[in-house]
């Protein structure tokens, strides 16, 4: 079993406490570690316990505080935090340490007052996102999260980021952790806060959110990713390929963070150490990012023309009912196309082809075709899976079966479904 400890830190005390932790599934025991903290003492049990554990250690900048000497730079700062940790707590040179930037005033003890004004979004990014990229590595069955130092935003904000991270990679990977949250009471007893199986994950509320990037920055894409959302909610797999074709140029996490740190600046005057970012990423930049790597995951599956096997190879996006309909319309597609010879044909026609009796077959009365009706209504595409029979069109070649939407619709279509359920 491979386990991800996650925790964030607000102070850097070397105050050894007993602890009691608890096991690999957040079930309470007897075992007391004695540590400098209580997520060091979960490491430490952890380690004897099922070896395969990884730490990862969150530092909001304002701790600062305790750094002897002042940098003079945000990557400066980085550095100086890691190293201070490193120093004082010898385990955790085994861990990955993030630093990110935060918000909050302290006095240190040489009587230097620090200002930390570095955007609540900022710092619910950068841990969704440095969370994001160690899942991808660490491909963890458990992740456990300990908010035992965190307080008022900071516990919200790491619960939160940390959970979307876990929900994106689960989606797109098809995995299914353990997400344990855990923190010490009073007596020093780590105890379970919630405990978490994250199964049958969805994504489409997240980018049919109003998604903001950061205030005074052009989300751009956002209309697309809204339509990837509601393919995905509604089960429309064929939308889902199309929507996942025009979505190009969005803005990568890795740019988004670059320029984050571009706009952040660390100053020191008369006493008082500062840093300030002037961008502030939105509270919903995640969502944005969630899309983002969706659209990443899919790029093959975009490429070609649309068989029915892809849109069979989409299924695992959609959960009960939504993925039984669609099964129930691609296995319809499948036979009706069996009826015919090889061809183009409106979905219409096939479905007419079907409902043929069967002496009018004997007597060759058979329907020839339909016509072309850009007609798209919510009742046509929820109970057809986004393919409606006026304007979907099927061809044949042998065992090779594919659809697409009549090009004089297809604008028609896929602006319908990026309005759907927006306020006017």
């Amino acid at each position: 079993m491979k386990i991800l400890l996650i925790s964030t830190w607000t102070n850097i005390s070397t105050n050894e406490q007993e602890y009691n932790v608890v096991d690999s599934r957040g079930n309470e025991n007897e075992n007391m570690i004695k540590d400098y903290k209580p997520s060091l003492a979960e490491y430490s049990f952890l380690k004897e316990d099922v070896k395969d554990v990884k730490m990862i250690i969150l530092l909001p900048s304002f701790l600062t505080a305790s750094l002897n000497d002042l940098p003079d730079s945000y990557s400066l700062l980085e550095n100086s935090l890691k190293d201070l940790v490193a120093q004082k707590f010898p385990a955790v040179r085994e861990a990955d340490i993030y630093v990110l930037p935060s918000s909050g005033t302290f006095k240190s003890s040489k009587n230097v007052i620090h200002i930390h004004d570095g955007g609540i979004g900022n710092f619910n990014f950068f841990i969704y996102m440095d969370i994001y990229e160690e899942l991808r590595k660490e491909d963890p069955e458990v992740v456990m999260v300990d908010l035992s130092e965190t307080s008022s935003y900071l516990s919200y904000i790491t619960s939160n980021a940390v959970r979307l991270a876990i929900e994106d990679y689960a989606f797109i990977n098809k995995k299914q952790p353990m997400l344990i949250e855990l923190a010490s009471d009073f007596s020093n007893r780590i105890v379970t806060l919630r405990k978490t199986l994250m199964k049958d994950v969805n994504i489409h509320q997240y980018l049919t959110s109003d998604i903001k990037l950061a205030k005074g920055m052009n989300t751009q894409g956002k209309s697309e990713l809204y339509g990837i959302g509601k393919a995905l909610e509604l089960g429309f797999p064929l939308a889902l390929i199309y929507l996942l074709r025009e979505a190009v140029d969005l803005v990568s996490p890795e740019e988004f963070r670059k320029k984050v740190l571009e706009n952040i600046q660390v100053r020191k005057n008369n006493g008082t150490y500062s840093l300030i970012a002037s961008l502030r990423a939105s509270m919903t930049s995640p969502y944005y990012f969630i899309g983002y790597h969706f659209v990443e995951a899919n790029k093959k599956i975009i490429e070609g023309e649309i068989t029915l096997d892809k849109l069979n190879e989409l299924m695992d996006y959609y959960t009960g009912a939504t993925r039984a309909l669609i099964r129930r319309e691609i296995e319809i597609i499948r036979k009706l196309s069996q009826l015919v010879r090889d061809g183009e044909y409106l979905l219409d026609s096939l479905i007419r082809v079907g409902n043929t009796r069967v002496l009018d077959w004997l007597d060759g009365r058979v329907y020839e075709g339909s016509k072309v009706r850009c007609e798209i209504t919510e009742e046509e595409m929820v109970s057809h899976a986004g393919m409606g029979r006026k304007f979907t069109k099927v061809s044949k070649d042998g065992n090779n079966i594919t659809v697409k939407y009549a090009e004089e619709c297809l604008d028609n279509v896929l602006s319908w479904i990026k309005s759907l359920g927006r306020e006017e």
